[in-house]
């Protein structure tokens, strides 16, 4: 389950709480998942052709279904061009900037219809999970600073805690058979090539032996992607470095 998927179920279970009727649009839907969170499905025909126009039918479907009947509120997640609450995952061009490789897939549909959406400018409030995303919103879109919002969702202060971390890093290190070793972190639900996986184990490659051998690479995400992961490090006989995980609870 991606971050987007997991946090779109919490917000249909929060608000289904608060005895509001959630309805859900989408093209492939996980149907037993929403309606446990007491949302109603709404299951759109998923088009063919280029997704570029795919998105932007998308979008122009569930605004005529919202506007005519009249909800009070609608809340998109970087698929909508009309709506009250818009919730920012990833700003795509600018993690590939950051990685080396902006303008390789200027074109790409996702970056072309979040260009859009921005210029437009058609919701109330525009959510984000990091002061650094919110500054890049303004600087590279020029957007209203006034109408971004941040937010940790997910985030539990009682349990996500500095004052924790001496009681929990020794016994946490030994579950995933880290040791000693000095722990490097990529821990994304997303797409491990366009969050630069391959120039991390190019990295590492390069690395003398002595320092390969004291270094072990934590990842987390999908299995498909962990898979990817590990064959980058299989490339280069580095197979031992790699932690694997979907999921850590």
């Amino acid at each position: 389950m991606s971050g987007c998927t997991a946090l779109v179920l919490q917000q249909v279970q929060y608000l289904s709480s608060l005895g509001m009727a959630v309805d859900v649009f989408s093209e492939r839907p996980d149907t037993s998942a929403i309606e446990a969170a007491g949302g109603r499905v709404i299951r759109l025909r998923r088009l063919p052709g280029p997704r570029y126009w795919a998105r932007r039918s998308f979008a122009r479907r569930v605004a005529n279904r919202t506007s005519n009947a009249g909800y009070q509120m609608v809340i998109g997640h970087g698929d909508l061009l009309q709506q009250d609450c818009l919730f920012v995952h990833n700003l795509v061009e600018w993690e590939r900037e950051l990685v080396g490789r902006g303008g390789q897939q200027s074109a790409d549909s996702l970056d072309r219809f979040h260009r859009l959406m921005y210029s437009q400018e058609q919701y109330r409030a525009l959510i984000v999970t990091s002061s650094l995303a919110a500054a890049e919103l303004e600087n590279r879109y020029g957007l209203d600073s006034q109408r971004i919002h941040i937010a940790y969702p997910g985030y539990d202060p009682a349990r996500f805690s500095i004052a924790h971390r001496d009681a929990l890093r020794p016994p946490t290190r030994r579950e995933l058979g880290a040791g000693d070793h000095f722990l490097i972190g990529f821990v994304t639900s997303g797409n491990f090539p366009i969050r630069g996986a391959d120039i991390l184990v190019d990295t590492i490659a390069r690395l003398p032996e002595s320092l390969q051998r004291r270094i072990r690479v934590l990842a987390v995400g999908s299995a498909g992607n962990l898979s990817l992961m590990r064959k980058l490090f299989e490339s280069r006989n580095l197979p031992e470095l790699l932690i694997g995980r979907e999921k850590i609870a």
